[in-house]
């Protein structure tokens, strides 16, 4: 299992543990729709990859941490691994 949490954009955090044979549908479950990546080296952040285009309302956490607007409910997980090297585009 790889653990996660949901930052919800009335700032609501919750744990989460994605199971791998199911972790694409559960994140696309939490988000609402299509997924689309953002990340940096040491967080991979996962948005409605349409959120802007349908007017989701803006994420401040997950924007603060990225340093770029991202709206809608978002999902964080680390993007080292257990040795803390960054994973490549695993996370993706």
């Amino acid at each position: 299992m790889t653990k996660a949490i949901i930052v919800r954009t009335n700032g609501e955090v919750i744990p989460l543990e994605l199971k791998e044979e199911k972790s694409y549908e559960t994140i696309r479950d939490i988000i609402g729709g299509t997924i689309d990546a953002v990340s940096d080296d040491k967080l991979c952040c996962y948005v409605h990859d349409e959120g802007l285009l349908i007017g989701l309302p803006v994420n401040v956490m997950v924007s603060h941490l990225f340093k770029r607007p991202l709206v809608g409910d978002a999902v964080l997980v680390g993007a080292l691994n257990e040795e803390g090297e960054y994973d490549g585009e695993n996370h993706d």
